[in-house]
């Protein structure tokens, strides 16, 4: 699993350079039988700003490599959409971990599981997360309050 994610991250790390081509002529498009499965015309033309930040998206693995892998890619994937997402590490859900969590910037997350969680562990993660933005919210609206005083 260390090299799987290992893999990964190299992947991710040389497609940071890569530039995506130059949409293909409209002839060209409408002649391919994969015309329809372009999301290009599905995506919005701009993100607001708010999502552009960085951390705006945190993606969150469950506790194996796999779900770290999948939580980078997909990290990787909304940074290319112009969304601003970070992801955290597959040990970032753990009670160890969980507490320094940075929660300030993110406006929303993503839990990625590869396997079949159950749904209480699902519900456990969603509830601990929930608790801890809230509390982060609300701790950013007080120091924003003082700060104007």
């Amino acid at each position: 699993m260390e090299r799987v994610l290992a893999t990964v991250h190299e992947v991710l790390d040389d497609l940071k350079a890569h530039e995506d081509r130059a949409l293909v002529e409209a002839e060209e498009v409408e002649t391919s039988p994969l015309a329809r499965l372009d999301t290009d015309e599905e995506m919005p033309t701009s993100v607001p700003e708010r999502w552009q930040q960085p951390g705006a998206v945190l993606c969150l693995p469950g506790s194996g490599k796999l779900d770290e892998a999948a939580a980078v890619i997909l990290a990787q994937i909304m940074n290319r959409r112009g969304i601003g997402a970070a992801a955290e590490t597959s040990d970032a859900l753990s009670m160890s971990r969980f507490f320094s969590l940075d929660l300030s910037s993110a406006a929303a997350f993503c839990i990625c599981y590869v396997g079949k969680p159950s749904d209480a562990m699902i519900q456990y993660t969603v509830r601990r997360l929930s608790k801890k933005a809230r509390a982060a919210a609300s701790s950013s609206r007080s120091s924003a309050a003082r700060a104007t005083r």
